[in-house]
């Protein structure tokens, strides 16, 4: 991959149409869809990349390498990219293939890039690249339902702080403290006259 992308972290949209095959209407659409799914699940991403490739890479190659080279801006927060799914299509091709972060990895079935493919490939069979992102993150929403449904939080609340507490405890700390903290002044014994 170096020879042809070089070894600097790239910056990339969710949506990235270097090929321009995606309509304003459709663009407008799947951001609004993926703004849905990363307030579903928000330490997730969906990252999509339309370009044409160099002959001798595979779209597959590619994902992998924008996953680990690649700085994602989405308009929620910033997010690691263990944590996020690419998908690179060339649509003069007609190839796609997508990447599963490190952290997902671990998490999804071993067959989960294929379901996110084939969840795909009626759409892009049509040139229906809107519909091509919509299908495909709602395959990676319904990989991630399950996990989300069998790790629910359990436990219990730490109690609350008691009266006369400090801001600290509360977990709130200022912005322009010192690197010491501040001492109380030792009160003295006044002399009588």
């Amino acid at each position: 991959m170096q020879p042809f992308f070089g070894d600097q972290w790239v910056r990339l949209d969710r949506l990235t149409d270097a090929a321009h095959c995606l309509r304003l209407a459709d663009r407008h659409r799947a951001e609004l869809f993926l703004d849905d799914f990363e307030r579903a699940f928000p330490q997730v991403f969906v990252a999509f990349y339309f370009g044409a490739l160099p002959p001798a890479l595979n779209p597959q190659e590619v994902a992998f390498w924008l996953l680990n080279k690649g700085a994602f801006s989405t308009p929620q927060i910033s997010k690691r990219n263990e944590y996020g799914v690419t998908c690179v299509i060339d649509p003069a091709a007609g190839t796609v293939g997508t990447a599963i972060g490190y952290a997902l990895e671990s998490l999804l079935a071993e067959a989960a890039p294929a379901t996110i493919i084939q969840a795909m490939i009626p759409a892009l069979s049509h040139a229906e690249y809107g519909v091509a992102i919509e299908a495909a993150t709602e395959a990676v929403s319904g990989l991630l339902k399950p996990l989300d449904a069998a790790n629910p939080i359990h436990g219990t609340l730490p109690g609350a702080p008691q009266a006369g507490s400090t801001a600290a405890d509360y977990g709130l700390h200022p912005l322009r403290s010192g690197h010491r903290p501040v001492e109380k002044p030792i009160p003295t014994a006044r002399s009588k006259r």
